[in-house]
């Protein structure tokens, strides 16, 4: 596993040379330091003792000087040429020779950073108790007086980091980008007072990738195959999505809120995954504007009737055409294959809506006062009238799903409610939950 640390740029090289090669104002205790290379023409600033080989005096005159000289052919008016980078790896890999620190730094890791031939860097290895660790002490300024550009050095050290692991076999890292980690900015951290917790803390925009995270993880390690399954997992997790869209109507840009919080960009909770073009092309959750502006577009909350549609077995197909029962069971054919459908239709009559809603107004009561409710608190309201309805409904598909089967559906979001369809019959809520499922012991 390798680690770039990047710090700010600063105007002065001495207190930076001085903290590499001296451990001035050190945070740890070192044990040995090595000058190991770079791009200047000073020699190793390091006198050692010839039959120890501790090191007895440290000259960084030359060293100075010669950045000093570097940074005088900047043409600008900025002040602040330097720049000062920390790579280390895993103390649990195995460790690097001296040669090969020295290949991947100047090889790889300078020049994916913006720094060529004509600019000057030198690289310090550190050896302490923990692990061993490289810095290097750069001036931005290039031999035709321009600098460096900076301003993308974090994303692009993360490529560097990834190549320097499969290179020499070190424990892979994932970059931020590619899984839900943030890389918080310099703004970001100073309004936290440099403290990342209090910054993560802060950061409304964690808690949909932490959302995100877990649609992942319950999906096997991928997001749902489709906009509209993918706008229903985020609803059950109280993430609400907004979608911008051009003149003519197509869609250029999601946005996401969670928990009634502020609407914040998906290239602002995670560019480089959840914008609207990268979960098409980087995360490929499929986008078909008949099948799923409906949902990205939010007009199904305001839809009068749900029709759910479930993928079901053949044997299934043919219980449901002998039963003939008031729901649309169909089959689409191909050359490869066969499947079979099975439409559910909820909410189709004003009673039916108006009965919802008065529950799901009971529970937010209910919980208000109380808390989640456990299992047997929730089933006492079902000696309500909508449950003859209900009871009258699932009775006649008692025997049509098999034992082994189980399938989650989405209720309007102003229901707050999700229900899954199993061969049981009642209801049972999950403690600290806000779905409900069937439960053969709740009549």
């Amino acid at each position: 596993m390798a680690i770039l640390k990047i710090t700010e740029r600063r105007p002065d090289i001495e207190p930076t040379l001085n903290y590499v090669y001296r451990g001035d104002k050190h945070e740890h205790e070192i044990n040995l330091i090595k000058h190991i290379g770079g791009n200047i023409f000073s020699p190793d600033p390091i006198i050692r003792a010839d039959i120890t080989g501790l090191p007895t005096e440290v000259n960084l005159e030359m060293i100075i000087a010669e950045f000093e000289a570097q940074a005088d052919l900047h043409d600008g008016k900025g002040e602040k040429l330097f720049k000062h980078y920390i790579l280390s790896i895993d103390p649990n890999d195995k460790p690097l020779a001296d040669h090969e620190w020295l290949e991947n730094i100047q090889q790889d890791l300078m020049p994916t950073l913006g720094f060529d031939e004509s600019t000057k860097y030198v690289i310090v290895k550190h050896d302490d108790k923990h692990n061993s660790h490289c810095h290097i002490v750069c001036c931005m300024t290039k031999g035709d007086g321009s600098l460096v550009k900076t301003n993308d050095d974090v994303f692009k050290g993360f490529e560097s980091m990834r190549r320097m692991e499969k290179k020499y076999g070190l424990r892979k890292l994932d970059s931020p980008q590619d899984n839900w980690g943030h890389h918080y900015t310099k703004k970001e951290m100073k309004g936290a007072n440099g403290d990342r917790e209090l910054a993560k803390k802060r950061d409304e925009a964690a808690i949909v990738r932490a959302r995100f995270k877990a649609i992942e993880s319950e999906n096997g390690g991928k997001l749902p195959a489709t906009m509209t399954k993918l706008v229903f997992a985020l609803s059950r997790r109280g993430v609400d999505v907004k979608c911008r869209q051009d003149d003519s109507g197509n869609i250029i840009g999601i946005s996401y809120s969670a928990d009634g919080g502020p609407l914040i960009s998906g290239s602002k909770v995670k560019a480089t995954r959840l914008s609207f073009k990268n979960l098409q092309l980087k995360e490929r959750v499929s986008y078909v504007p008949e099948r799923d502006n409906v949902a990205l577009l939010g007009e199904w909350k305001d839809a009068k009737e749900f029709t759910i549609q479930l993928q079901i077995t053949p044997a299934q197909f043919k219980q449901i055409k002998a039963k003939r029962p008031p729901n649309k069971a169909h089959r689409i054919q191909n050359k490869d294959w066969d499947r079979y459908y099975v439409n559910l239709n909820f909410c189709r009559s004003k009673y039916e809506r108006n009965i919802a809603l008065l529950f799901a107004e009971i529970i937010k009561l209910f919980d208000a006062l109380f808390g989640k409710l456990n299992d047997a608190e929730f089933n006492l309201l079902l000696t309500l009238e909508h449950q003859k309805q209900w009871d009258a409904y699932k009775a006649a598909f008692a025997e049509v799903y098999e034992p082994s089967v189980e399938r989650v559906y989405n209720a309007e979001d102003d229901l707050s409610l999700a229900i899954e369809l199993d061969e049981d019959t009642g209801w049972r809520h999950e403690p600290g939950d806000t779905s409900y499922e069937l439960d053969s012991h709740a009549f």
